[in-house]
């Protein structure tokens, strides 16, 4: 069956290539649109013929083309909604190929966004059926994240998080479902698996990222069926059609140094981007207990991005990074060396030492085989590298994935498209401790049938069906249904199903499989499965935006890992009763005067957990804002965002904990607040200086309790829950060069 899915696969890449040579346009309009402010490409516009039929829709990097177009003379008009609309005058003659570029003006400051994950078709966020989260470029900047975990903070019912005071493990959570729910896309390509997830989101920087899409619940199948929480995907910069170079710095407490660049230009059918980052920060103690609450890091990042227009009717992205980074907490050296912490068994018997070298090789390859139908092809490679030492133990692991895919779409009238495809995807890790295989090949077979009875409606069903290696046979349907009652209100239903095999780096205490190595039990013989519901309902007026949305997700065959004490050993098994959350969610965000931007959102989220798994410790309330202020003409700008984290259920995780004096550990964490802020001026277009402060008002776990827990004697154990942040506050200060 998997041998099926490979010749499958590459006999459509050889016809796809066959179909790049074989066909080319003739008396074609080619060409661009982009901002005219942030010389960003712009998707979705309408570039049509006046007074003809011919037209055309720009793609997700701003490229159009109208073929076949008898000759003669023409006016192009170039609509956009919240753009200025742009009309000039062509000539068209036999054999022949005009390219043009488009300069958009736009009306207001900002317009609805793109998105293309919910169904791979570009559309206005309140146009698209799948109900969808997003945080454009421009909002990235306005918060000045260090990298793609803090990027995602602003979001309602995304919980991003650092999982452990030692060696920094983070996760991402959506609608409070734990982070290996959720499935983290690159340019729609799946890169993570359990090795990399675990430590990559800090290690991703933020001037990577040109938009994130997040899709909440199993709703999709056209990313695969271990979505169980939804999908967050992150859009990579494209290059710019005017030739760019970006230079930023940042220096902050704790040591931290930020140092990052990039250079694009597209002077044709070519275009080139290059970033990179370096990244540093010392090891923080704050509590002088002589054991880290933040990791210290030093980490180097490179990126290069091509597009090339090799036809008229074919595009070509390929994308290559690598990454190379040194992380260590725990009982420290005092001048942090790696060498003298391992060579000493009293730094080391505390400590987490890890060493990660990533690359990734990502290519995408687009040919409109009509004017209404379209064949893409998808491949990438990722191979992560870590060698670490656990509290002594040393754990070596390399993963390597591979994806390929093949995906067409077919219009088959205004009300009707149609997406299908298929896919192989391999997971293989090699650990040096290795007590349970993981070698997961899994091929993959999609459809997605989108249909509009009526302008106002829409009705999206998909199923996907998956051959595990291991886990065999797997079939998860979707359905998604939208109903816009006038130009304003919109409803909103999605239901999917989900499937998760179990993962070796998550389910043995994030690969510290030494320490159990001969006291293991694995007993998890079942894959998790899940069901979720999503219902909303959302109000778009001009740049006023309201939703309110509710969720319903239940796991079954939960995976649950933990220490017997009892007989020693380290038990991984399935819980087959079911394990239920479900919640509201309610957003609001609207813009003033063309410069005062503001967002507020609330959740609320509920558990029901079957006997015998273990609580995740997630707040019932979390409150979320942000308010911007940009002034243009004096270049001085505002940021003021920060969130309201309710009490959690602590002891529903370690049960009963200690302090080093001997006392309990608490039952409930506090109501607690973080804020952020920055001020910014900018001199011209070219240089911008700016100031602030992360967590401005100084609050940290330790400062409550220690996130370590101690036995009842007064011996350390290990790191407790951390439901607080682990660094005080970071006053920076930062400058950006832009030259073009």
């Amino acid at each position: 069956m998997q041998n099926k899915f490979v010749k499958i696969f590459y006999f459509s890449v050889i016809f796809l290539t066959l179909q790049i040579y074989a066909l080319t346009a003739r008396n074609s309009i080619s060409g661009y649109v982009f901002d005219f402010v942030t010389k960003e490409p712009l998707p979705g516009v309408n570039i049509i013929l006046k007074g003809t039929e011919f037209g055309a829709s720009s793609d997700q990097n701003g490229h159009f083309m109208i073929s076949d177009i008898p000759e003669g003379k023409y006016i192009v008009s170039v609509q956009m909604i919240g753009y200025r609309t742009m009309e000039t005058k062509i000539s068209v003659n036999s054999s022949t190929s005009v390219k043009l570029n488009f300069k958009l003006q736009p009306e207001i400051i900002e317009g609805d966004a793109i998105v293309v994950t919910g169904t791979r078709i570009p559309r206005y966020l309140k146009d698209s059926p799948v109900r969808t989260d997003v945080i454009t470029y421009q909002e990235i900047k306005r918060r000045n994240p260090s990298n793609f975990l803090e990027a995602t903070q602003s979001i309602i019912g995304i919980d991003p998080s650092i999982e452990c005071s030692i060696c920094n493990a983070a996760s991402i959570s959506l609608q409070g479902l734990p982070g290996r729910y959720t499935q983290v896309l690159i340019d729609g390509i799946p890169l993570f698996s359990s090795l990399g997830q675990t430590y990559g989101y800090l290690e991703l920087p933020a001037n990577l990222i040109d938009q994130l899409e997040i899709i909440k619940g199993a709703n999709s199948v056209l990313y695969g069926s271990d979505a169980i929480a939804g999908i967050v995907n992150i859009r990579t910069k494209e290059p710019s059609f005017i030739p760019r170079i970006n230079f930023d710095a940042q220096i902050g407490q704790y040591g931290e140094k930020k140092i990052n660049g990039s250079a694009s230009f597209k002077p044709s059918d070519v275009g080139i981007l290059i970033n990179g980052e370096f990244y540093n920060i010392k090891p923080v103690d704050r509590d002088k207990d002589g054991i880290t609450e933040y990791a210290g890091n030093t980490r180097s990042f490179l990126n290069g991005k091509m597009s090339y227009q090799a036809a008229a009717k074919t595009y070509l992205t390929v994308r290559v990074s690598g990454l190379a980074e040194e992380r260590q907490g725990g009982a420290v050296s005092s001048n942090h060396s790696f060498i003298e912490t391992l060579d000493s068994l009293v730094f080391r018997n505390f400590t987490e030492s890890i060493l990660t070298k990533r690359f990734d090789i990502v290519s995408e390859i687009r040919h409109d085989l009509s004017p209404n139908s379209r064949l893409a092809v998808k491949s990438s490679y990722t191979s992560h590298f870590q060698d670490s030492d656990y509290e002594g133990f040393v754990y070596v692991a390399n993963q390597n994935l591979t994806y390929n895919e093949l995906q067409y779409d077919y219009k088959f009238s205004n009300k009707i498209n149609l997406t299908g495809g298929l896919s192989y995807r391999t997971e293989k890790l090699d650990e040096n401790t290795a007590i349970h295989p993981y070698n997961y090949k899994t091929g993959s077979l999609f459809f997605q049938f989108d249909y509009i009875p009526s302008p106002e409606s829409e009705f999206v069903l998909g199923l996907r069906y998956d051959r595990h290696n291991i886990f065999g046979h797997i079939l998860t349907p979707s359905f998604i249904f939208k109903r816009q009652f006038d130009s304003f209100w919109t409803f909103r239903f999605s239901y999917g199903q989900g499937f998760r095999a179990p993962t070796t780096f998550y389910e043995l205490d994030h690969g510290t499989g030494a320490k159990y190595k001969y006291h293991t039990r694995y007993l998890a013989d079942k894959a998790e499965r899940s069901s979720s519901f999503n219902f909303s309902l959302d109000f778009s007026k001009v740049n006023q935006n309201f939703s309110v949305s509710a969720f319903y997700h239940q796991i079954d065959n939960y995976i649950n890992a933990y220490n017997d004490y009892v007989t020693k050993s380290f038990i991984v098994e399935n819980v087959e009763a079911p394990s239920s959350i479900y919640g509201v969610e309610v957003n609001y965000s609207n813009i003033f005067f063309n410069s005062i931007y503001l967002t507020l959102g609330h959740i609320f989220e509920k558990y029901r957990l079957a006997s015998g798994v273990l609580g995740h410790a997630r707040p019932e309330h979390k409150f979320k804002w942000s308010l911007n202020y940009d002034a243009k003409s004096p270049g001085i700008s505002f940021n003021l965002d920060g969130q309201v984290t309710g009490p959690m259920e602590l002891r529903k995780v370690y049960k009963t904990a200690y302090n080093k004096d001997g006392s309990l550990k608490r039952k409930k964490s506090p109501v607690f607040l973080v804020v952020n802020a920055e001020i910014a001026k900018s001199f011209g277009s070219s240089f911008r200086f700016a100031v602030g402060a992360k967590n401005l008002f100084d609050f940290q776990q330790t400062d409550v309790e220690s996130p370590l827990m101690y036995d009842n004697c007064g011996n350390l154990g290990d790191v407790i829950y951390i439901w607080g942040p682990l660094l005080g506050r970071r006053i920076y200060a930062r400058c950006t060069v832009n030259l073009e």
